[in-house]
């Protein structure tokens, strides 16, 4: 498979993907491209193939993420059977994405970055009645730190394991080896979630 077939039929799911991560609205996206939010929307969904390369590298700009890291997660998109070792986009995604903030806000955004991937509202967790929508928006948007009760409600309401949020908001250069394979089997395990939906 080259680049240029991946990008046409897992370019779309790739940037969204990406997008979620780094936390862009998809309007956004589409504005900066110069298209509807309808046909964006079609092509972060599979509906429509990404129209070429060039388009591709564009949303890698706009959502402030080097080319190369979005490629790859084409391209590993792109495997019928990926395995954990295909995650390491994720893994390179996220450490993009963390940088140097500190665990609790990371862990905030990691929530964000879960919830959208696995396709659950801010509204839907809210209408469960497992927590606000006010207390969730201010915790993902990094406005205020979340307890540990907080987190739990919302991971067990979400059927992901603590634990696995918790390795996902560390920069691999902060784990230790046998944690940075745990965090990798994190990412897999969400990367099979997201395609049950996707």
């Amino acid at each position: 498979m080259t680049l240029d077939d991946s990008v046409k039929v897992c370019g779309g799911k790739a940037v969204q993907i990406a997008r979620v991560f780094q936390g862009y609205d998809a309007r956004e996206v589409a504005a900066n491209l110069g298209i509807s939010h309808t046909h964006y929307s079609n092509i972060e969904h599979g509906r429509w193939s990404m129209k070429n390369l060039q388009r591709f590298r564009a949303c890698a700009r706009i959502i402030s993420l080097p080319e190369e890291y979005l490629e790859s997660l084409a391209l590993e998109l792109d495997d019928d059977e990926p395995d954990r070792e295909s995650i390491d986009s994720y893994q390179r995604i996220n450490d993009h994405r963390i940088g140097d903030r500190v665990f609790e806000y990371a862990r905030a955004d990691s929530l964000r970055i879960i919830r959208n991937l696995l396709g659950v509202s801010q509204q839907e967790i809210a209408r469960a009645k497992i927590v606000s929508n006010v207390s969730l928006s201010l915790t993902e948007n990094m406005w205020r730190v979340g307890t540990e009760n907080f987190f739990h409600k919302v991971c067990t309401y979400l059927d992901v394991k603590i634990e696995d949020l918790n390795i996902a908001s560390y920069h691999t250069k902060e784990l230790k080896p046998h944690q940075v394979e745990i965090q990798k089997e994190a990412f897999f395990k969400l990367h099979q979630r997201w395609r049950q939906y996707n």
